[in-house]
Parts: structure tokens; C-alpha cells; sequence
């Protein structure tokens, strides 16, 4: 045993919430005697046990399809995100021995909101709000947008699978803000699909846990920790180690205290934007602006050009052609009433010229 004094030590209590469930189950089989109610009650607590099991297994699989991607070279098609929130009470500033003293012992210190996210095989996120910014489910989008766009910046999402896990709560992404998010995304095709999984309650400890464990035990070596950027630095230092996380090669640390408010209205706002560029694109490669029912028909007859199968394609063709061989005037010179075929057939042609 003094060979291993220094590599033993007796497990702590477990601090974590446990399973209501697990709990309820284990006082009801404690107290049963032995029968077919002790039976039954084992077999509905194994059922409970092997339900938590696959579904750590479908985090499991995807945790592992996206490290795979990562280092294969090949283009990006899966990637799996672990989203979660640390302790607050760990984030608790000013840090110092000094106030360890009697008078400062009723003070109430801000707390840091610090958010995690592992993209695995790719990087490692921590998002960091003073204590007046609300944790809402904008602020979990806003720091996902951020390591899409920024850290993430190599990949190309419209060809991307994504696979988002998280606890079994409405903090992080268990809430309709993630959801008009994502949908927006693959509407707009940024994105080629998505995936939200979520742990059951009492069972969501992974290795985001662990990491938030090791996070813990960092911060409380360094006794002076003064403001957030103090905060940002030890935690920047801290994933400096290559040995911390060695599937994710990037690491960052961001302090962000405002965010875009993810709501139906600004969703709303992009979707308006997107079609506005679309309707712009558009009016610029037509023919002529599109005032009318002709005139509209006129547009769909160009573009129907380019497809042989196209029956107004080919009447267009050979209105052009006829136009052509007859050796008639351009009719762009006429000035007073013309006809509605021959304006037709003329700007049909013009078309075709520029093509």
C-alpha cells in the first residue's frame, strides 16, 4: 500500500445530479424482498440503464465519424459538436487571496457565463459573457455562428452533415432559437443538414465534463484573477498545451458581451435579404424588366432557349431564324405602335446575340 499512497486515494462524493430515475428505482428494489416486484423492478432499471446506454452510443458514433473526417483529407461531410456550460461559481471575479478575508466575505462577486463547445477533431471554443449578458439560446447560436465562421473557416458547411449534442436542458440548444437557426441555414443552403441529440438527465456527463474537470483544477492554481481578460488569458494559456484535448488542434478563447437576437423577426430579415439578391441577380441577366404578363413570357421564351426540348424554345428559334433570313430591319428603330410578335421577336434576338 506505500508503494501506491502516492497513485490511491479514496473516490470523493459525487457532486453531479444523479438520475431521478436511478434513484427511484434503487430505493424501490432496496426496500422489495425477494419476488416477482423485486424482478420486475430490476428488469425496468435495466431497461432505464441499457436506453441511456445507446444513446451515448449514438454520441459515441458521431464523435467518432468526425475525427475520422478530420485527419482522412478528404472534404468535410460530418462534424459533430458538443455544446455545454461550465460553473459559474468557478468563473467568479475579482479573484484573489486578499478577499478571502472577514470583510469581504459578504460580498456577492459577478460570475463569468462560460460556454463550451468541442468541434471534434477540429477545435475547441470557449465563450466567455460578463454576468449583465443573458444566457439565452442567441447567445449559444451566436458562439456556433462564430466558430463556423471564424475558427471553422476552412470548411465548406454547404457540403456538411452537422451532428449538435447537449445536455437535456433549454440553456444551450434545446429551444426553438436553434431550430429557426439551422433551418434558416438549410433553406438558404449553407448547410446540408443537422442533427440535435440530447443526453437524458443524470446521464449527460461525457467528455465535455471532463474537460470542464480539468478547466476546474487550472483556475484554482492561479489565486489572482482580476477581470474577464485575466480570465481569458489563464484559459488561453491552459489549451496552449497540446496535451489538453490532442483531437482538436485549434483552440480559442473569446470574450463577447452583445449578440445578434436569433428571433423569428431577424430570421425573417435574412430570408428578405437572400430573395432581394436573387430578385436583383435575376433582373440584372434578363432580357428586359419584367413590367408585364408578355413581358414575362418574353423572359421565360429566351431562357427556355437554352433547353432544345423546350417547344417555346423552339418556336422562338424559328421566329429568330425567320427574322434572319427575311433580311428585315431591327425593329429597335420603330417608334410608333408595334406589334406584340415582332417586339417579341426582336428582343428574343437581341437576346440570343448576347448569349
Amino acid at each position: 500500500m506505500v508503494d501506491f499512497q502516492d497513485r490511491l486515494r479514496i473516490r470523493a462524493t459525487s457532486h453531479h445530479a444523479r438520475c431521478s430515475i436511478c434513484v427511484r428505482h434503487r430505493l424501490i428494489i432496496r426496500r422489495l424482498g425477494q419476488g416477482p416486484g423485486r424482478l420486475a423492478q430490476i428488469a425496468e432499471y435495466k431497461r432505464h440503464l441499457g436506453r441511456q446506454y445507446r444513446d451515448r452510443q449514438v454520441y459515441w458514433g458521431h464523435r467518432s465519424q468526425s475525427r475520422s473526417d478530420a485527419i482522412s483529407g478528404a472534404p468535410i461531410r460530418h462534424l459533430s459538436l458538443i455544446v455545454d456550460g461550465m460553473d459559474q461559481a468557478k468563473h467568479a471575479y475579482p479573484k484573489s487571496e486578499s478577499l478571502g478575508s472577514k470583510e469581504f466575505a459578504s460580498w456577492s462577486r459577478p460570475r463569468l457565463a462560460a460556454t463550451t463547445i468541442l468541434a471534434h477533431g477540429h477545435a475547441v471554443v470557449v465563450g466567455l459573457s460578463p454576468d449583465n449578458v443573458p444566457t439565452s439560446g442567441s447567445r449559444t447560436m451566436e458562439l456556433v455562428s462564430y466558430m463556423m465562421t471564424k475558427t471553422l473557416s476552412y470548411i465548406h458547411w454547404p457540403n456538411v452533415f452537422l451532428h449538435l449534442e447537449a445536455d437535456n436542458c433549454c440553456k444551450e440548444l434545446k429551444h426553438q432559437t436553434s431550430l429557426r437557426m439551422m433551418g434558416t441555414m438549410i433553406a438558404l443552403h449553407r448547410l446540408r443538414g443537422c442533427e440535435f441529440s440530447y443526453l437524458s438527465t443524470g446521464h449527460s456527463h461525457e467528455d465535455i465534463d471532463a474537460y470542464f474537470s480539468l478547466a476546474s483544477s487550472w483556475l484554482e492554481r492561479h489565486k489572482e484573477l482580476w477581470s474577464i481578460n485575466d480570465f481569458q488569458k489563464c484559459l488561453t494559456a491552459m489549451l496552449a498545451n497540446k496535451q489538453v484535448r490532442v483531437n482538436e488542434p485549434k483552440r480559442d478563447v473569446v470574450v463577447f458581451d452583445r449578440f445578434r437576437d436569433w428571433k423569428p423577426d431577424f430570421i425573417i430579415g435574412i430570408l428578405l435579404v437572400k430573395l432581394m439578391r436573387v430578385i436583383s441577380t435575376y433582373i440584372t441577366n434578363a432580357v428586359t424588366l419584367p413590367l408585364s404578363w408578355g413581358q414575362w413570357r418574353l423572359h421565360l421564351a429566351a431562357k427556355s432557349m437554352r433547353y432544345p426540348a423546350s417547344n417555346l424554345g423552339a418556336r422562338a428559334a424559328q421566329e429568330i431564324a425567320f427574322w434572319r433570313a427575311s433580311g428585315a430591319s431591327s425593329p429597335e428603330g420603330h417608334r410608333g405602335a408595334r406589334c406584340a410578335s415582332c417586339v417579341q421577336t426582336g428582343a428574343l434576338e437581341r437576346y440570343r446575340t448576347k448569349q
